[in-house]
């Protein structure tokens, strides 16, 4: 289906977003089974509570729309949970593996601040204002699962991982 117009391209990202959405649901778990941090393993599986329902209000989104929720991989999302996995895996401390989970999780709350921000704008210019409001819900929660994990990196993740580089010299 061509793309000519904003409405075309709209629904695009919805299910773009939909399918990275679905994704994280599914790889969230393994991040937080594998973090030895309190503190950021609470962050994760608190987001992903958060995530099921950034889904659940793309589904809405896409079902006022009349447009399906499948057929659109979220290719970016995908990239960034396997490079993560792929290093998170390479490390055999715990407390370096942790900071190794923060930056990944960081890298993907980056994506979702940036994609989210555009399609808010995008249906309140389209005069989808009732959406737009439920894509800057979401927006703000991204931004705050974002300051969580830079937060459980400032006071626990990062000092312990540092300690532990000083003290294997």
């Amino acid at each position: 289906m061509p793309m000519n117009t904003m409405t075309d391209f709209f629904p695009f990202l919805l299910q773009e977003l939909h399918d990275a959405e679905l994704q994280l649901v599914a790889a969230i778990p393994t991040m937080a089974g594998r973090a030895s941090s309190g503190m950021l393993r609470a962050a994760l599986e608190e987001h992903l509570q958060e995530t099921k329902v950034h889904v659940q209000r793309l589904e809405y989104a896409l079902d006022q729309l009349g447009v399906g929720f499948v057929g659109i991989e979220c290719r970016p999302i995908a990239a960034l949970i396997a490079a993560g996995d792929e290093l998170v895996s390479a490390i055999a401390d715990p407390d370096v593996a942790d900071a190794a989970i923060v930056g990944a999780a960081q890298r993907v709350e980056h994506f979702e601040i940036a994609a989210y921000a555009t399609v808010a704008e995008m249906a309140y210019l389209l005069g989808r204002s009732e959406i737009s409001a439920l894509l800057h819900k979401t927006l703000d929660e991204e931004t705050l699962a974002d300051s969580k994990l830079l937060k459980a990196a400032t006071l626990e993740v990062n000092p312990r991982a540092v300690v532990w580089h000083a003290s294997s010299r």
